[in-house]
């Protein structure tokens, strides 16, 4: 067994560490057998010596101590080399079964790899479709806008050249219209002129005519003045009148007031004391009653005390 797993150590990929460290332990375990040594020693000369202490006759002695050593250091070197194999082959196995993890890890990697480069070159492709579908479109747009631009350059250039023949026309016209006002002008000019003389001769005439009617009517202006004036003086005269006959309306109205206010007054006083007589004069009649009425009732029965009470209630 221990050769078949040291070809089995030889013929892993671990074989080197695994020898180094089979070495390390056979080294321990000799160590461990040769500390023991002594006890066994101890132990066998012991029973050696019981025998002999029991039997009758002395036997020779037998040595067992040399081949109980070796065949315990054997069991033990045996026993650490099958754990240490066992433990080489689990870690061995254990390998095997993370290589082929890994390897079914890397074989799904690639798998994946290859089916994302496959959709990463299809992607490609369908993009490199749309772009030369953008492209022509594009290029369709490009030609349309060129087509465009050049029918509306047409177009606001045969607006332009129809804008320039109306405003030429109507330049013309102003210019017409322009030349027709002067003549009307120069002709409505003469034509003031001609009035303007017409009336300034006229204006002359009317002035010698009404040079007698403007001295009347001044004389009569300065009659309507004078009247005017004399009107005025007379007004002055009547308003000093009437507002001395107010201030005299206002005097006498102020001293009738007066008069008026201090009649109501003494009636006021005059009130203020019959009523506070009055009320003497019933205070007065109530006690001399309530003083009759207690001088009868103590000189009268209880029946007529009663009575009189409920009179007096």
């Amino acid at each position: 067994m221990n050769a078949t797993n040291a070809l089995r150590l030889g013929s892993s990929p671990a074989g080197g560490r695994l020898d180094t460290t089979l070495g390390a332990n056979t080294t321990m375990n000799m160590d461990a057998t040769s500390s023991q040594a002594p006890n066994i020693r101890r132990f066998g000369s012991t029973v050696q010596a019981r025998r002999a202490t029991r039997g009758t006759h002395a036997a020779p002695r037998i040595p067992l101590q040399s081949s109980y050593a070796r065949f315990v250091q054997t069991l033990l070197q045996e026993k650490a080399a099958q754990q240490w194999a066992d433990e080489l082959v689990r870690r061995e196995s254990e390998l095997n079964v993370n290589v082929k993890q890994l390897r079914a890890d890397l074989l799904r990697e690639e798998h994946l790899r290859e089916s994302e480069v496959a959709e990463r070159q299809a992607q490609l492709v369908q993009l490199q479709v749309e772009l030369r579908t953008l492209q022509q479109r594009l290029a369709d747009r490009e030609a349309d806008v060129r087509q465009h631009a050049a029918a509306t350059a047409e177009g606001h250039q045969r607006r332009a050249q129809e804008q320039d023949d109306v405003i030429q026309r109507a330049q013309q016209a102003e210019e017409a219209a322009l030349t027709a006002e002067a003549r009307a002008h120069e002709l409505f000019a003469r034509h003031l002129q001609q009035r303007t003389a017409d009336s300034e001769a006229l204006a002359a005439d009317w002035a010698q005519k009404n040079a007698h009617d403007i001295r009347r009517a001044e004389q009569l202006k300065l009659g309507s003045e004078q009247e005017r004036q004399t009107c005025a003086d007379r007004l002055a005269e009547v308003l000093q009148e009437r507002e001395a006959q107010i201030t005299r309306q206002t005097e006498r109205d102020a001293q009738q007031k007066e008069k008026e206010e201090a009649a109501a007054a003494a009636a006021a006083r005059r009130d203020q004391m019959y009523a506070a007589a009055s009320l003497l004069e019933a205070a007065v009649k109530a006690m001399l009653t309530r003083h009759a009425i207690q001088k009868a009732s103590k000189s009268a029965s209880p029946r007529q005390r009663e009575k009189a009470a409920s009179r007096c209630t």
